[in-house]
């Protein structure tokens, strides 16, 4: 009787924690499971600034056609545009009362513009909107008018880098902290604009949309909607503004592949990173991928420019080069894709790239439950870790062989 009782009562508490982390559980559940390592190259902040950025492009162009998939696909690094900066000059003729930008068609960035198409045109650059500036407009005017720093910059340089990490948001007001929001109607307006100004310089609009600092709202989510945007890469979470100390404050909500957001986007998971300036280096993408492939996970990798400027660049460059070199000699069966690409194929739930069994999804699911870490934490502290390592174990050795 009492052990009938003690049973009973296990049962139930995991029960709840499995209720408690429902929704959860339906996110992994839905999430794609892969049949082969992907690996995709994003690298956020290119466009107008140093004049340094048009040869480093050139030589991300040639890195990339050396090397190609079992399927003869290139790899395709993913560049996150900004598509203006400020205009410095100007702003200080108006005696710092008026806003205004050089786009990425202006002609002192035409080698710039000039590599980012010739990489498009050969299919080893595929173009994001990061932003139209890596920044909003108004906050950092405001922010210019009572700190000399920011003025400087205005009139001194042209690499966003260089900001205040508060000032870099988008899609939320850093003038003051804690951030302010945005008005709908301002949100509206300037999606609006880079779009518009994307589709002026490219002949095409926009598909994914990459935040600036991964700070955003479901206002800002709508607007990208409404101009055709499809697919949002976001860091795994969510953020919403900045606090007292500008740090970006997370909203607690997890995000898995191919969740679709309330207004219709598609989510996709960025969360691995290879900044070769910072120490990254060819081992640790070849970590990241084998862990990945062990969850049956895509590998979207975060880069920016910042490691391909000046004294860096051949460095980080060869870096790229050894990386994608061990990739593809011990990966065989790894596969090179586009970030559009891998949401088509997540919205068709292509067989061709995922596997449908339901022991195969099933034992996924299992697994990936466990990388959640709250979760993770109950059932270690209940002893139901048991049964889900005995699903596991049992679920994912029927799975099929890989073709």
């Amino acid at each position: 009787m009492l052990l009938g009782s003690i049973l009973l009562f296990w049962l139930l508490f995991n029960g709840l924690i499995i209720f408690h982390y429902r929704h959860v559980i339906i996110n992994i559940w839905n999430e794609p499971v892969f049949r082969f390592p992907v690996l995709i190259i994003e690298s956020d902040d290119w466009g107008p600034g140093d004049a340094c950025q048009g040869q480093a492009l050139e030589n991300i162009i040639h890195i990339l056609n050396r090397y190609h998939d079992s399927q003869g696909n290139s790899p395709t690094m993913t560049l996150g545009l900004t598509l203006a900066i400020a205009d410095g000059e100007k702003i200080q003729a108006s005696g710092f009362k008026q806003y205004y930008r050089k786009r990425l068609d202006a002609p002192e960035f035409e080698n710039i513009l000039g590599r980012i198409k010739e990489g498009q045109s050969n299919g080893v650059f595929y173009l994001q909107l990061h932003g139209m500036e890596h920044y909003w407009p108004p906050a950092l005017m405001q922010s210019q008018e009572s700190n000399m720093v920011i003025r400087d910059w205005l009139v001194s340089s042209n690499k966003t880098e260089d900001l205040p990490s508060h000032l870099q948001s988008r899609w939320s007001d850093g003038s003051q902290l804690p951030s302010k929001s945005i008005e709908e109607r301002e949100i509206n307006d300037y999606v609006r604009e880079e779009c518009d100004v994307f589709n002026s310089l490219f002949e095409h609009s926009p598909v994914v949309i990459v935040p600036p600092t991964f700070d955003w709202n479901s206002l800002v989510e709508k607007a990208w909607v409404s101009q055709g945007l499809k697919t949002l890469v976001t860091p795994g979470m969510k953020f919403k503004g900045r606090d007292e100390n500008g740090r970006l404050i997370p909203t607690g909500d997890m995000i898995f592949n191919g969740m679709q957001s309330q207004t219709g986007l598609t989510y996709l998971v960025r969360d691995n990173y290879f900044e070769p300036v910072r120490g990254h280096k060819s081992e640790d993408v070849e970590r990241d991928i084998t862990i990945k492939s062990e969850f049956a996970r895509p590998t979207l990798l975060e880069m920016h420019r910042f490691n391909y400027y000046k004294e860096t660049a051949h460095a980080s460059l060869s870096e790229l080069d050894r990386m994608l070199s061990r990739v593809c000699n011990n990966f065989p069966q790894i596969r090179f894709m586009t970030t559009e690409y891998l949401a088509q194929i997540i919205k068709n739930r292509d067989s061709n790239y995922l596997r449908q069994e339901l022991f195969t999804r099933t034992g996924y699911c299992v697994k990936r439950m466990l990388l959640v870490s709250g979760l993770r934490k109950w059932v270690k502290l209940s002893g139901f870790i048991i049964v889900f390592r005995l699903l596991e174990t049992l679920l994912l050795s029927r799975k099929e062989k890989q073709i």
